[in-house]
């Protein structure tokens, strides 16, 4: 992942600034780490459809008792949906990074 690139992407060319520019960096960063990735080679293989797909969980799963993706040691006390869904949204956003430069 090029941190530094995705930064500056995201605060020229979204609705993004400050600290909303910095958490998603984190959150794509948070990814890799995870699932022991690097997203622009998920990029390559898949156009990253397969972390989409672990990183799916939402509230029709956690209303059917499933537990959200153990890689990501979330404090399932706290909302795991919306912290999902905010994962996604960062690795949306790191695609377009990738597909714009």
């Amino acid at each position: 992942m090029n941190k530094v690139e995705f930064k500056e992407w995201l605060f020229n060319n979204s609705d993004m600034k400050g600290r909303a520019v910095s958490d998603a960096a984190s959150r794509c960063m948070r990814i890799e780490k995870s699932f022991q990735v690097d997203i622009e080679k998920e990029y390559k293989k898949d156009k990253c459809e397969s972390l989409f797909a672990m990183i799916s969980y939402g509230k029709k799963d956690k209303d059917k008792g499933l537990l959200p993706p153990k890689e990501l040691k979330l404090d399932t006390s706290k909302n795991s949906v919306a912290s999902i869904s905010q994962l996604r949204y960062s690795l949306k956003k790191y695609k377009e990074f990738i597909e714009n430069r």
